[in-house]
């Protein structure tokens, strides 16, 4: 009796949000078959009804929302999607037909009209790398996925492609993007109370050079012998004091 009390309070509560039951003989325990107010099939527990509305009306209502937001940027639409994830086609304020997912229109901007969409050259990529500082060392362009090397504005050679360069705000190396928020300039400075040795030991410089001794003496201990890419820097002391004295002349 109970349950029959239950369940009639279940069926005046979901007719009375619009909703038809397809089911009659439905069981609360299972999942209920229902027809939304806009027509919409739906079958989920009773739980699932109480929480959340019915997804095809939701995916019409963010559907309506985005292309509202996309025309008042001022797009006009030449075919609409399906759902809100779908392939639009609209025209822009200047004229340009755009053929893209919905979602695109609202987080980018028209391509043409920002001259994304400019013939590549490698005249073009000098133009770009020089606006930003740098000297494009390359004199033939391939595609813009490939790596081209440059001169950073911190006279070091590097490397990157033109797709990078041209889509982001790039103006300076990892090395100097660094430099701008370390030392004096970081967030989390105490006045410079690091130890200088740690300072040296991470150092590129000094990471690069202990590298190329590794390298030169064939990762074999100049004391006893013992070979092994995983040696400590301390057992190099007697075949390294010659390269210690070159890296402090660097260092000054």
């Amino acid at each position: 009796m109970a349950d029959i009390e239950k369940e009639n309070k279940i069926r005046q509560e979901i007719e009375s949000k619009g909703y038809k039951i397809i089911d009659e003989d439905f069981d609360i325990k299972t999942k209920l078959k229902l027809i939304c107010p806009n027509g919409h099939e739906r079958q989920c527990s009773y739980n699932a009804f109480k929480k959340y509305n019915c997804r095809y009306c939701s995916n019409e209502k963010k559907l309506q929302e985005l292309i509202l937001s996309i025309e008042n940027k001022g797009y006009s639409f030449i075919k609409y999607p399906e759902n809100a994830r779908g392939i639009a086609i609209a025209e822009c304020e200047n004229g340009h037909i755009r053929e893209t997912k919905i979602h695109n229109f609202s987080n980018f901007e028209c391509n043409e009209c920002v001259g994304k969409n400019v013939k590549k050259d490698i005249v073009f990529c000098k133009e770009v790398f020089e606006s930003r500082g740098f000297i494009l060392l390359e004199d033939e362009y391939k595609n813009c996925k490939t790596m081209m090397k440059y001169i950073c504005t911190c006279g070091r050679e590097r490397e990157t492609s033109l797709d990078i360069i041209y889509n982001s705000k790039i103006d300076s190396c990892t090395e100097c993007k660094g430099k701008k928020v370390s030392g004096k300039l970081a967030p989390n400075w105490r006045g410079g109370i690091t130890a200088k040795n740690k300072l040296l030991r991470r150092n590129s410089e000094y990471k690069n050079w202990r590298k190329a001794v590794f390298k030169r003496d064939e990762y074999t201990c100049q004391c006893c012998g013992e070979v092994g890419e995983r040696l400590r820097g301390i057992t190099y002391l007697v075949g390294m004091i010659m390269s210690i004295l070159d890296m402090m002349l660097i260092m000054e």
